[in-house]
């Protein structure tokens, strides 16, 4: 478990023992013994190493497996390996129940699809809805702010300070002096 771990983090951060050890402060032969499993690092080595791994000491000692990859890395602070689904033929997958439990995600609830060239990634739609009508409208806002700016230059700057009372008088929204003609 916390051996294995010891050892998976420290191949994929690229560190050697001797590394790792200074930058906790222990002997390269005390950190040899942890990721041999003959001896255990006391909880202030345990946090110590969970910080220079970004991850939690939880996830530092706990192994998780997923079928059909075996042991999974902890993973890192503010993330969660849930672990490998397969997909069936239709593409159609079973999110995992920790994942389900952990963003309240219930039979029937929609989720969207993004994706890069890295991966994918799914979002609640109640997310977008967020987004859609908190977040968007303001860059709606800024965008029609913009606009008004470029009419106010074409019309005098009378007409500038109109606009800027009415989008501040009805959104909350203030124009910095740099926007003053």
């Amino acid at each position: 478990m916390l051996k294995d771990n010891l050892l998976m983090l420290r191949n994929l951060h690229g560190y050697s023992q001797e590394e790792i050890s200074e930058k906790i402060g222990i002997s390269r032969q005390a950190y040899a013994k942890w990721e041999s499993g003959a001896t255990v690092p006391d909880i202030e080595k345990c946090s110590l190493l969970a910080k220079v791994y970004g991850t939690t000491i939880d996830s530092l000692i706990s192994t998780q497996t997923a079928e059909g990859v075996g042991t999974v890395p902890p993973a890192p602070k503010g993330k969660h390996i849930w672990g490998a689904v397969t997909m069936s033929d239709k593409g159609q997958i079973v999110i995992p129940k920790g994942a389900r439990e952990q963003y309240s995600l219930k039979g029937g609830d929609r989720v969207i699809v993004l994706g890069d060239e890295t991966g994918i990634a799914l979002i609640p739609a109640a997310v977008i809805l967020y987004l859609q009508a908190f977040i968007l409208p303001d860059l709606f806002l800024h965008f029609a702010v913009l606009f008004f700016v470029e009419l106010a230059i074409q019309i005098g700057e009378q007409s500038f300070r109109f606009f800027n009372g009415v989008i501040h008088n009805q959104k909350n929204f203030l124009l910095t002096k740099r926007w003053v003609l």
